[in-house]
């Protein structure tokens, strides 16, 4: 509350540790809060080291309004602030909002257009088909019922994430085993383009994290790197191992990514996906999907890329706390 402290009073309450001096004491001094909704967010304080009458009841009164008027503008400024913080994050979020229902409009209904036409075709025209045309229809099916599968599962993932329904458990997780199980689940596909994948984790790799969600992580890094590596190429996962943490990088000798697309890569409301070496489609929410994750384990994630060079994605989580 405001108070008038005169020289007397304010030797007193020095004595009983209500007030510290800092420099030299003054003969009078006058304090008033800032006070904004029944809080207290600062004061304005006068004094007089010289003149014990310079301040009375009347200006008290007078500091009592004015620093009214101050905490006013303090308070309107910061809900200024405020509502430009909540348009911005409002944007991003309409943005997000779009872009997810974007997809689920043309990116899953064009894949089913695609299906039910190949499908009706096999079925009227069976007959008059050769086992080879058969075949080469069946794999387009195949292929695309894939594909659309994995942009269902990425889109739920995402949306679980968003609304908070997927839940974060840590707990202590060997990063080798996580990487290694996800080597075997698709070294098929990187067989299938002559790819080299090696994981280079150290046996004792532990972090602290979501055994569902570090699965979901490294899957799509390493299912992105095979999509963009062509024939021959090689994909390894490798470690650096510091303090409170470890870095771990998925490196391919891919195709690379443009300098200006690299920002994109990571956003979904930035309309970014193209397809792979074998024109795999891509889903266009699976590095999206691995930001999230990351950023949930409190960890960082960045990429490094040359055009024609390959790609390196380097993600940091932390070690198991003592």
């Amino acid at each position: 509350k405001a108070q008038l402290i005169t020289a007397e009073l304010d030797l007193a309450l020095r004595k009983i540790g209500e007030t510290s001096l800092i420099g030299e004491p003054t003969q009078i001094w006058l304090g008033v809060p800032l006070n904004v909704k029944g809080k207290t967010i600062g004061v304005i304080v006068v004094q007089d080291y010289s003149d014990s009458t310079t301040y009375s009841d009347e200006e008290k009164e007078i500091l009592i309004y004015v620093s009214e008027q101050i905490a006013l503008a303090i308070d309107k400024k910061r809900n200024e602030e405020k509502i430009i913080q909540y348009s911005e994050e409002l944007k991003e979020t309409n943005a997000a909002k779009d872009k997810f229902f974007s997809i689920i409009a043309h990116d899953l209904k064009s894949p089913f257009h695609g299906l039910l036409g190949l499908t009706r075709m096999v079925v009227e025209e069976y007959d008059s088909m050769s086992e080879t045309e058969v075949r080469s229809y069946l794999q387009i099916i195949k292929e695309s019922t894939e594909s659309t599968y994995k942009l269902i599962e990425n889109l739920l993932e995402w949306s679980r994430l968003e609304s908070g329904k997927l839940k974060y458990n840590p707990a202590l997780q060997n990063m080798f085993m996580i990487v290694e199980d996800t080597r075997i689940l698709l070294n098929q596909n990187a067989r299938m383009k002559n790819i080299n994948l090696r994981n280079k984790l150290g046996h004792q790799s532990f972090v602290w994290g979501d055994d569902t969600m570090l699965q979901s992580l490294v899957q799509n890094l390493i299912s992105n790197a095979i999509k963009f590596t062509p024939a021959g190429g090689s994909i390894e996962v490798t470690e650096n191992r510091f303090d409170g943490y470890i870095e771990f990088i998925v490196s391919d000798t891919g195709v690379g990514i443009k300098e200006k697309d690299i920002e994109k890569i990571f956003r979904i409301d930035m309309s970014f996906t193209t397809k792979g070496t074998e024109q795999e489609k891509g889903t266009g929410l699976g590095l999206a999907l691995c930001k999230e994750i990351v950023n949930i384990h409190s960890g960082e994630i960045k990429v490094q890329s040359k055009i024609g060079e390959g790609t390196k994605i380097i993600f940091r989580l932390n070690k198991p706390k003592n």
